[in-house]
């Protein structure tokens, strides 16, 4: 076999300085030959970069007897034509190419150009022995982009995507064995990382893909796994979302969204990880005949939204296991969001169906088996309209309690929706309950009085949101969150009455006791 060894960091568009530069020449050719050097030397020491330019025809450069070690690796490529570096003789041998810069910096793999073609690394091994950041800057390439990793992947480093452009990594069932075995972080910060045929990484210790970033998952493809993904050692693994995706929609690969399913086989595609919303982001189903399965729990601060407004081809499924307990809302933009499975859940937020798309508008489904998917205090927003914006409980949901419900641009009083009420809106035999406004209530410890005890229950609680938000934390009006309504509840309640009348006036003392507690969290929130 035969083991690119990247020994020191690849990081960011700037290359530091390198002892030695050595440019390749010609066409196909051997590493270790000079003469296929312009320099007329093999770049084989720490701190040398070796550099590709765009080549007449497709070349291939094979690694052939010594082991070879570079500080950086350039692809220039402006041309038709691919680069591709690969084991001796269709991947066998057993030399490596390490990448090493040593004290002068991070080891650095670029690729820049406007070529259509991809430029390959195909050797059996490659090993990741520090971190590893390819900055990917041409976004011309194909499908596959401009850089592509389809060889094995191993060593305790991990990889940072940086750059506009998209990289691949492959893994080919029953071809080179190829496996992406990694164990440091993955980490997506700008444009696409492509993972064909199921290449997850197995062993990485995390995920993430910041604003701009995007992993996408491309399974239909001949020869491919099964389409289930895990990504690290186990399901455990956490995968953090933070963004809606890339915005520059040039290449083969367009769609947008954090996480996004562009092609799959027939049955559905599954990400067994735990995922953390770290921010709003979006996950997105290309097709409508695609399915993507969540089958942990989404958990974090942030909110879901499913589909890109303007992308006709986000039609697809997104389909959730989990009781997940994101505290954001949750936006059905475009194709199918659907619950399926006894405690599948939505999160703590209020949760929006959109139908301005005619044809491919958002439907949320909530399946048969799955009880209070919606939070009990939750706002459901149905916009109906030509292109859907509804909700379909079927056969087996016999009933949905929400806070607040929203058709059309109206609000709803509290009672029972159904089909058969509002057809425009609710498909399925099931029904949706508006409860009754909560009765305002600040006596958050249950012991009869309002007093200064419920108010530093207020206090600690200030700022919780969604599930989070209980009476028993300082939610005082029932809402969604504990802010400074809920101390106004307090105010207006304060006394010896569990619940004192609405328009009651208070006391001297509990203005005054009131006045005290608020020029103290003023004071507090100054200093802070």
């Amino acid at each position: 076999m035969n083991p690119i060894l990247m020994a020191a960091g690849v990081v960011g568009a700037a290359f530091v300085a390198q002892a030695e530069t050595y440019s390749i020449s010609g066409g196909d050719s051997v590493w270790d030959t000079p003469a296929n050097w312009v320099e007329g030397t093999v770049p084989n020491a720490v701190g040398a970069a070796a550099i590709f330019d765009s080549p007449m025809a497709t070349r291939t450069v094979n690694l052939d007897g010594t082991d070879i070690t570079i500080g950086s690796l350039t692809f220039n490529n402006d041309s038709t034509f691919s680069n591709t570096i690969r084991s001796n003789s269709g991947n066998g041998g057993t030399n490596t190419l390490t990448f090493d810069a040593a004290d002068a910096g991070p080891a650095t793999i670029t690729s820049t150009g406007t070529g259509t073609n991809a430029n390959t690394l195909s050797q059996r091994t490659i090993i990741f022995a520090d971190s590893v950041v390819a900055n990917i800057t041409n976004v011309a390439g194909n499908a596959a982009g401009a850089l592509s990793l389809t060889g094995n992947v191993t060593g305790p480093g991990g990889l940072t995507k940086e750059g506009l452009g998209t990289m691949t990594m492959g893994f080919i069932v029953g071809s080179n064995g190829q496996v992406k075995n990694y164990e440091g972080p993955t980490i997506v910060n700008a444009g696409r990382l492509r993972l064909s045929q199921g290449g997850a990484p197995g062993m990485t210790s995390s995920v993430t893909v910041n604003s701009g970033g995007q992993v996408l998952l491309i399974t239909g493809v001949a020869g491919s796994n099964t389409g289930i993904y895990t990504f690290g050692a186990s399901a455990s693994t956490v995968v953090t979302l933070n963004g809606t995706g890339p915005t520059n929609l040039t290449t083969a690969s367009s769609g947008p969204g954090a996480l996004r399913l562009e092609t799959a086989n027939a049955s559905p595609t599954q990400v067994t990880n735990l995922i953390t919303l770290a921010s709003n982001s979006s996950v997105n189903v290309n097709g409508a005949a695609n399915v993507l399965q969540l089958n942990n729990t989404i958990s974090g601060p942030g909110g879901l939204t499913m589909g890109t407004l303007g992308n006709a081809g986000d039609t697809g499924t997104l389909l959730l296991n989990g009781a997940n307990s994101y505290s954001g809302g949750t936006t059905v933009n475009l194709g199918t969001l659907a619950l399926d499975g006894l405690n599948a859940t939505l999160g703590g937020g209020n949760v929006t169906v959109e139908g301005l798309t005619a044809g491919a508008a958002g439907l949320l489904e909530i399946r048969g088996g799955v009880a209070d998917a919606i939070a009990n205090a939750a706002t459901l927003t149905l916009t109906g309209g030509a292109g859907g914006g509804k909700i379909n409980l079927p056969d087996g949901v016999t009933n949905e309690t929400v806070g607040g419900l929203v058709l059309g641009g109206a609000a709803q009083p509290a009672g029972v929706y159904t089909n058969a009420t509002h057809p425009n809106f609710i498909t399925g035999s099931g029904s949706i309950t508006v409860a009754a406004a909560p009765i305002a209530d600040a006596d958050f410890d249950n012991d009869g009085d309002v007093d200064g005890a419920d108010f530093l229950t207020w206090q600690q609680g200030l700022g919780l949101t969604g599930a989070a938000a209980t009476n028993a934390a300082g939610n005082a009006d029932g809402d969604m969150d504990v802010d400074g309504d809920d101390l106004a509840v307090w105010r207006t309640e304060f006394g010896p009455a569990a619940v004192a009348g609405v328009g009651a006036v208070p006391e001297p003392a509990t203005a005054l006791l009131f006045a005290l507690v608020v020029s103290a969290l003023m004071l507090s929130i100054r200093k802070s």
